[in-house]
């Protein structure tokens, strides 16, 4: 049923994604017009695509992460599409080169959290929180880390002194599936939420 509520409602959600980003194709669609106006230019009218493309590719992936999040999460489609903006800004700050642009800022709040836990498990939290998942720290001292839940799947995060260690488990049993060891945060918290976005019986 809910598949069903998912296919139903995507294609007014891409509506809606396809109106809020109209003035990028609207502008590819100038340029397009512009080149073909001055033949010097005519060369070049094929790269009008590659934006283009880059656009829809972006709509229909936040299409998809948004309908997901509203139909199987039961989240406002606000809610959804903020936290799959973040979950698109964690994906791109794997990008070479540009990738460091895309990292998430600290904010305010974690800086009052400053003295609550360390800043690598700090750094974590907030991620997570940002993606939509409410974490926990757990342990005491030099053994604590962070805890989060969510559709039948939990993950534990840690940080050694070296790398961040991320250990996955299936519920309500507890089962540890398999650990991990990553070398920076980005990537531990990207394994602990593409972990927790999908249902345990995937």
């Amino acid at each position: 049923m809910s598949f069903l509520t998912y296919l139903l409602v995507r294609p007014f959600v891409f509506v809606l994604f396809a109106i809020i980003s109209s003035p990028i194709p609207l502008a590819l669609v100038w340029l397009a017009n512009f080149i073909e106006e001055h033949d010097a230019l005519r060369p070049f009218k094929f790269l009008v695509a590659i934006p283009f493309l880059f656009w829809l590719f972006a709509v229909g992936w936040m299409v998809h992460q948004t309908t997901h999040r509203m139909i199987l999460e039961y989240k406002s489609f606000f809610t959804a599409t903020k936290e799959s903006l973040s979950y698109a800004r964690l994906c791109l700050s794997f990008l070479p080169v540009v990738g460091h642009w895309f990292e998430p800022k600290e904010t305010d709040e974690d800086e009052k959290q400053k003295d609550t836990y360390g800043d690598q498990l700090r750094r974590i939290v907030s991620i997570l929180q940002r993606s939509g998942f409410a974490p926990s720290v757990r342990g005491d001292s030099a053994a604590r880390f962070v805890y989060a839940e969510h559709s039948g799947r939990a993950v534990e995060l840690s940080h050694d002194g070296v790398g961040f260690f991320v250990e996955l488990f299936e519920q309500p049993a507890e089962t540890s599936v398999r650990d991990h060891q990553q070398e920076t945060i980005e990537h531990a918290t990207k394994q602990a939420v593409d972990w927790l976005s999908r249902s345990a019986a995937s």
